[in-house]
């Protein structure tokens, strides 16, 4: 019996976390979902004019911002109230619990069409980051002619260290440290920020800048004994 209440505590338990979780990702679900009940409600009141109030509010606050829409907020609950209990004769506690209810829509409306402005603000930010980004950005292509001596170097250096027959001699191994070096070497001078650090060296005796490298850097080195 114990085991089975300990399993449905872990089960109630892991519904809580991933209903939490819902709801933090979807923040403005709750917000969307009781406004369309209000316009829903608006509509079997057969009260346009509250929806077309939840509407203007939330396109002011869209496109003037949060204060101006909860002005008109308070303003569109007066006259709402005014216009619909004004003089009909209707009990000041029912205008009231009616009129809070329209103030708390329309309030909910202009919340609503703010923050979907700051959502499409955010969305343009980000893509004009990323677009600015990407003409920025220069793609690091390692041409071929080092691809496939990266290539044989590393088939040489498992060579030296895994012969097929015997064990691998101290020369051997001496001989696999220079290619490793020569490799990281070969990194070095291919290294984008590198290159151009020494492109900009500026010669310290006539104050001139140094001319760049103009050695084809994908013709592969002949200290490799191992190129094909």
């Amino acid at each position: 019996m114990s085991a089975l209440v300990s399993r449905l505590a872990a089960k109630l338990n892991q519904a809580d976390r991933q209903l939490s979780l819902f709801w933090r990702r979807r923040p403005m679900l709750a917000p969307a979902a009781t406004l369309l009940t209000l316009v829903v409600w608006g509509g079997m009141e057969h009260d346009p004019l509250f929806v077309l109030t939840l509407a203007v509010v939330g396109a002011l606050a869209y496109t003037t911002g949060l204060v101006v829409g909860f002005v008109a907020s308070a303003l569109g609950t007066v006259l709402l109230v005014a216009l619909r209990w004004g003089h009909t004769g209707v009990q000041v506690e029912v205008a009231m619990a009616n009129g809070l209810v329209m103030g708390l829509g329309l309030l909910l409306s202009a919340w609503m069409g703010y923050h979907h402005r700051r959502v499409r603000e955010m969305a343009r930010k980000w893509s004009e980051a990323q677009t600015t980004a990407a003409l920025h950005h220069r793609p690091h292509v390692l041409p071929w002619a080092v691809a496939n001596e990266i290539r044989t170097s590393l088939a040489a250096i498992r060579y030296l260290l895994f012969p097929v027959h015997g064990q691998a001699d101290p020369e051997a191994l001496q001989r696999a440290t220079r290619e490793l070096a020569r490799l990281e070497a070969l990194f070095d001078e291919w290294d984008p920020d590198k290159k151009r650090a020494t492109l900009s060296v500026v010669n310290p005796s006539d104050g001139t800048q140094a001319p760049p490298n103009t050695a084809s850097r994908s013709t592969p080195s002949p200290s490799n004994p191992y190129h094909r």
